[in-house]
């Protein structure tokens, strides 16, 4: 309330709160005066309002309506000349008293203060001494006990502006004894209020709240509703890191996926929640009804050897996500966390060819196994993998499919009449993009792709060496050796004869 003429003097101030959208009716109640716009004015977010005036007894009553703004001053304005009394600081301004007419997109009725669409708050007060968390302790000899004979009930609601003065007026201090009173709230009823709203009056289990300690004092209790808000966990995958496309079949990363969501470190009542994915398709879940605060959303169960990727589109290497929770932002405002996972699903292609011609070779034999970074085979059930395949007759060539990221190790079982063997085996390694490449961790003789995930395979024409397994020379030696011996056999018997 501000005096123009009197170098724009403020004669008082305050603040009231509502959501950006609001539309709201002003009331109040000034003196009459000679003309509304020579006198009085109400200007908002820099614009003068226009009011409807009707005559209350000695008073003028003003309606203004407006839409809120976000953080906007209203400025009620007392327009004096000197010549008049209207810029003295006794002229009496009764109000302003703050009115809904339409509530802001996204919000509820149950959220706003001084509402009028507000529902009823019904209060009951008793008076005790027995909450020994508070109250001193009593004089020996003496207990404090419950005076089951008294309360009084308080409502709240827009007929009284959501204020009781009245009811809960000169309370007595002390009983005839002289025993001092506590009083407390025994019960809240609120009704209309939308699911999930919180009440600052907790009276759960064994919590009460004492008031009227110091009657002298006076002291005011105050009910604030806050209204809950939500959060959304959406979950998307990849195969080898390339987003789905076709869904219209199944995806190696369908599953169900699981996550605990927490606030300063306890699990909340609907934790923890499961997101389950069909056909690669992007699938999303809404935890509602929670208080504003701070929360914490952890991915922790991850089906078919999925791994998680990213949060919110960014490498990371934790499996969790702060997310924070407003009041009234639920459905399409409500603060959202996006997993992406991952799954390897490669396949390897091998081609046998003659060494210098390039030519396929039919009749060759390949075994794939899955291997730790120790080069050892992978037996736990649902890790391991081993199979063996023969090449094609025509093309010398085979595939292993259904790979997941991981070391793997590629030997030859069986070798075509003719060939030798180059190695004894070969490794892959497979890294999250599905791409298979030289494993250095493991050291033996490696073999890179030609192309994406295609090897080459080379044998030599000729006999087996030793080494390999052929016969080599060991049959010929040991028949030379036979040979000879019995030709010295036969050369000593005919000496003796001679």
């Amino acid at each position: 309330i501000k005096d123009t003429y009197n170098n724009n003097l403020n004669y008082a101030s305050g603040n009231v709160a509502y959501p950006a959208g609001t539309k709201l009716m002003m009331t109040f109640l000034a003196p009459q005066s000679e003309a509304w716009d020579n006198n009085y004015s109400v200007s908002y977010n820099g614009q003068t309002l226009s009011a409807s005036v009707a005559n209350s007894q000695n008073n003028y009553e003003f309606e203004v309506e407006f839409t809120v703004v976000d953080n906007a001053e209203l400025v009620f304005n007392i327009n004096g000349r000197e010549d008049q009394w209207t810029h003295q600081k006794n002229v009496n301004v009764n109000g302003p008293r703050f009115e809904v007419i339409e509530h802001a997109p996204h919000t509820h009725s149950g959220r706003m203060m001084f509402s009028a669409k507000r529902p009823n708050i019904n209060g009951q007060l008793a008076r005790s001494a027995q909450n020994e968390a508070t109250h001193p302790e009593a004089p020996e000899g003496k207990k404090y006990v419950k005076d089951s004979e008294w309360s009084e009930t308080v409502v709240l609601n827009s007929g009284n502006n959501w204020k009781d003065n009245t009811t809960l007026k000169d309370l007595p201090a002390t009983d005839d004894e002289g025993n001092k009173y506590y009083y407390y709230v025994a019960s809240v009823d609120e009704t209309g209020v939308p699911e999930g709203t919180v009440c600052n009056i907790d009276l759960d289990g064994e919590n009460i709240l004492l008031i009227g300690q110091d009657q002298n004092q006076g002291e005011t209790l105050s009910v604030t509703n806050t209204l809950p808000g939500s959060l959304k966990i959406t979950k998307e995958v990849t195969v080898n890191r390339i987003a789905v496309t076709d869904h219209s079949k199944a995806c190696p990363a369908d599953g169900t996926y699981t996550f605990t969501i927490t606030k300063d470190g306890t699990p909340i009542d609907d934790s923890p929640v499961e997101i389950t994915i069909t056909n690669g398709v992007m699938s999303s879940i809404e935890v509602d009804s929670l208080p504003p605060g701070t929360y914490r959303v952890a991915e922790t169960q991850l089906p078919n050897g999925t791994e998680l990727d990213k949060i919110n589109g960014t490498e990371t290497a934790q499996n969790y996500f702060d997310i924070v929770v407003q009041a009234g932002q639920i459905g399409t405002n409500a603060p959202n966390v996006t997993f992406t996972n991952n799954i390897v699903d490669t396949k390897i292609k091998v081609t046998k060819v003659e060494k210098d011609t390039q030519i396929p070779v039919p009749g060759a034999k390949f075994k794939l196994t899955r291997v730790d970074e120790g080069g050892n085979t992978i037996t736990t059930e649902g890790e391991a993998y081993s199979s063996e395949l023969e090449v094609d007759p025509t093309t010398g060539e085979l595939e292993f499919t259904g790979l997941k990221k991981g070391h793997y190790k590629l030997e030859e079982t069986k070798v075509p009449d003719g060939y030798i063997k180059k190695e004894p085996y070969y490794f892959i390694t497979i890294d999250k993009n599905g791409a298979g490449a030289l494993d250095t961790s493991i050291q033996h003789e490696m073999i890179s792709p030609d192309s994406g995930n295609e090897y080459t395979v080379e044998n030599e024409p000729g006999a087996a060496l030793p080494s390999t397994g052929g016969p080599g020379t060991r049959f010929f030696t040991l028949l030379g050796c036979i040979l000879i011996l019995g030709a010295g056999l036969l050369l000593w018997e005919r000496r003796r004869l001679i």
